[in-house]
């Protein structure tokens, strides 16, 4: 009879919550944080702790924590996968907090919950930029390359050259950056963004592609990128941050590349 309460209980309290209305706390739990409910197949850990690509060190998809009930401190959680026999997948949202997303599963589709928390998740993060963002670099953007985007509102460095602007938060720690140009990506970088010498320069490692790694010649610098082009304009967004975690700076940087709009 417990354990016949305790399966009830999810879909009895996304009755309620879903009949509530408004009034809902925050959620509480960082970007790319999942609590799993439950028990589950092995095969949900291993697609929601597969490794990032293009990142210099090995870092899951997702940071899991696992809780055996749907406690109340569960329910305010950012993001939560409950196990359920026979339920295959169903997805709620808002459900007892805001920003949150309720995923109810037996398991048996762990590729498409590890897809619909990622979509969340970045639906998150180009909300937060639509709040909170820098109209006047967007602004620069757009008046050179006739692209519109959404800048991060910490990005209040920059450099501008005839074909080319960077910008960047100029962080001590997590320096993240947005470069946009025009012409081959390796020449533009190489020409404008220069180390402590002007024979360092950045460069990416291997041919430019959606995604990888970048190096400063003679030097030690390096770290992760993303690219994106948009006809013949091209849009790297980067990352320095050396010895520390650099998903959740990358995922940031990314949101912003969804963003463009020609």
């Amino acid at each position: 009879m417990r354990r016949s309460l305790w399966l009830l209980l999810p879909m009895v309290l996304l009755a309620a919550a879903c009949d509530g209305g408004g009034g809902k706390p925050r959620s509480m739990g960082r970007p790319y944080e999942v609590t799993v409910v439950g028990r589950l197949p092995d095969s949900l850990a291993i697609a929601l702790g597969q490794t990032v690509e293009g990142l210099p060190q090995a870092e899951p998809m997702f940071d899991v924590g696992r809780r055996p009930h749907l406690d109340p401190d569960t329910r305010l959680r950012r993001a939560i996968v409950v196990g359920r026999k026979g339920h295959r997948l169903e997805v709620r949202h808002d459900v007892w907090a805001r920003p949150q997303i309720v995923v109810l599963t037996d398991g048996s589709s762990p590729r498409r919950t590890a897809a619909l928390l990622n979509a969340f998740e970045r639906r998150q993060q180009v909300e937060a930029l639509r709040r909170h963002h820098n109209p006047r670099a967007a602004e620069a953007v757009k008046k050179m390359f006739g692209i519109e985007m959404l800048i991060p509102a910490d990005m209040g460095s920059s450099m501008v050259r005839p074909g080319f602007i960077w910008l960047s938060n100029n962080a001590p720690q997590g320096m993240t950056n947005i470069a946009v140009m025009r012409g081959p990506a390796d020449v533009a970088l190489a020409r404008h963004i220069k180390g402590e010498t002007d024979a360092m320069h950045m460069q990416l490692t291997g041919p430019p592609r959606a995604r990888g790694l970048w190096e400063m010649t003679g030097d030690a610098m390096g770290g992760p990128y993303v690219m994106r082009r948009v006809g013949d304009v091209t849009v790297i967004a980067f990352v320095y941050a050396p010895e520390s975690n650099k998903r959740n700076l990358m995922r940031q940087l990314e949101a912003a590349l969804y963003t463009i709009k020609q």
